[in-house]
């Protein structure tokens, strides 16, 4: 922010004025041995952030604020209140912890 004559001026509000809904959506995501290079080199700390970012994509900033107490293991699903959420919306996630089953890891392979 740009402090002028007691006016603040937020340097982007022209650019996003111009952008179109969605534009700022990824071209792309990483395939699965891509995936699994990352798990390998990733620090142990990390790795359970990083798997269920990649299951649930899920955005960095919900992750963040994520609790074990928002995650039903039973259900394999991850329910957000709305306080957590961008949206201010309630939000639901499947957790289907397929790549996992497919590289072989384990809940003890990557618990925190």
């Amino acid at each position: 922010m740009i402090w002028s004559m007691g006016i603040s001026y937020k340097a982007f509000r022209s650019v996003k004025r111009k952008m179109k809904k969605g534009s700022n959506a990824r071209k792309r995501t990483l395939a699965f041995d891509e995936y699994l290079r990352l798990i390998d080199k990733v620090p142990q700390h990390l790795k359970t952030f990083v798997i269920i970012a990649y299951n649930t994509g899920m955005p960095i900033g919900e992750l963040r604020l994520l609790k074990g107490s928002y995650i039903d293991k039973n259900n394999n699903y991850i329910k957000l209140p709305e306080e957590v959420t961008k949206e201010r919306r309630p939000k639901k996630y499947s957790n289907e912890p397929s790549c996992e089953k497919r590289a072989g890891f384990t809940s003890k392979s990557y618990s925190a």
